[in-house]
């Protein structure tokens, strides 16, 4: 289990370091943390859509998904085909049928394109090309590009 830490764990007035499981989400737990991302710390727009997709997680998924390869295909410059295989694959996996995939993915598609209006997708026959966009998280002014994986 993964706990969340907000600050450095205190005892006897000493700073102990977080266990490894601990994601940190303050500066004071990793000062570089949000430098290495290139983005602010807060930003009111990831948060109001991760409310607005917080009672689908095949929508928080998607929503993950695309500010990572908008992010990707921005550096790149090129158009990126997804093929619903692929994406039922990586994001679907409790579906049996890509028919069913497909029917719950359009709905979901609209609302993810609500909370991030920048994302360029197109439905296609097949999959999707999610075509080069602004990224959903602003990057920081003088931020180097993120090494992609």
């Amino acid at each position: 289990m993964v706990g969340l830490s907000t600050s450095p764990i205190q005892s006897s007035g000493a700073s102990l370091k977080p266990p490894a499981t601990w994601i940190p989400l303050s500066r004071a737990a990793d000062p570089l943390s949000f430098s290495r991302a290139g983005i602010h710390p807060t930003n009111s727009s990831v948060t109001r859509a991760l409310c607005a997709l917080n009672n689908s997680s095949l929508a928080l998924d998607l929503y993950a998904f695309f500010t990572y390869k908008a992010y990707a295909v921005s550096l790149t410059g090129h158009s990126l085909f997804i093929r619903y295989p692929d994406l039922m694959a990586q994001l679907g996996t409790h579906y049996n049928d890509q028919k069913d995939f497909k029917k719950n993915l359009r709905p979901i598609l609209k609302t993810v394109q609500a909370v991030y209006p920048k994302l360029k997708l197109e439905v296609v026959r097949g999959g999707l090309v999610l075509n080069p966009c602004a990224p959903s998280i602003p990057p920081l002014p003088n931020a180097s590009p993120i090494p992609l994986l």
